[in-house]
């Protein structure tokens, strides 16, 4: 403890800083020391720790083995640096974003990091939320049962027989996951929600093949509607 202050003629320094970790600690943090849940030995800040926040990279990141990450270890795996905190849902994102580059991606790889960024949104922040919303609504990273990539805005979680029963919904192997509601995709088409999604299109100009499908198959569900609130067809 040191702390600054004048105390008769002398002077003395007062303050605290955080605790200094031992030599060996330091050393051991820069080595592949810890071994993760396939037996690797890894430089713990590689490592993750089980916990509600990390829960969601299971399977993904590389973990802690199992008989090393016990309370009696913890204080211990965290001052050699091995994580208690999950990293937000960029990491996720990115290899969805990946995928997306793809024509026809594998669906079950694809499932797996939808499941894993589901998990991660149930514990995200409200900002977060936010930035997810923004990232589905400007970049096509849902992947559809017609096989096409979307925006958050051009799918829905489910087809409503009523209203457009060739509306593009949520591929049917994850259409389940609260996910899709946290990122702006409506649950059911409906005729207020297909003319605001065709008013922030591009109006003359050419449409991606995709796009351009769905317009048809709005117009050929609801031609006057569109046309009259749109003033607008497709050339």
């Amino acid at each position: 403890e040191i702390s600054l202050g004048l105390v008769g003629s002398e002077m003395c320094i007062r303050d605290r800083c955080d605790p200094v970790k031992a030599d060996w600690i330091w050393i051991l943090a820069q080595k592949p020391c810890l071994r993760d849940t396939y037996g690797k030995c890894c430089v713990p800040a590689e490592l993750l720790l089980r916990s509600p926040d990390t829960e969601p990279m299971l399977g993904i990141d590389s973990f802690v083995s199992g008989d090393i990450d016990i309370p009696e270890n913890r204080s211990l795996l965290l001052l050699l640096g091995a994580r208690d905190k999950a990293t937000g849902t960029e990491r996720i994102v990115e290899r969805v974003r990946a995928l997306a580059q793809c024509d026809v991606p594998p669906v079950h790889e694809l499932a797996k990091w939808y499941e894993a960024l589901d998990r991660a949104a149930i514990r995200a922040s409200v900002d977060e939320i936010a930035e997810l919303r923004e990232v589905f609504a400007n970049e096509r990273l849902i992947w559809s049962n017609d096989e096409e990539w979307s925006l958050c805005t051009e799918v829905f979680g489910f087809a409503d027989a009523d209203v457009m029963p060739d509306a593009a919904v949520v591929h049917s192997s994850v259409a389940d996951l609260p996910l899709w509601n946290r990122v702006g995709v409506a649950d059911r088409p409906s005729l207020e929600l297909i003319l605001q999604w065709i008013q922030t299109l591009p109006f003359g100009e050419v449409l991606e093949r995709s796009t351009a499908r769905r317009v048809r198959s709005c117009l050929q569900n609801f031609p006057r509607e569109i046309v009259d609130h749109c003033n607008a067809w497709l050339t």
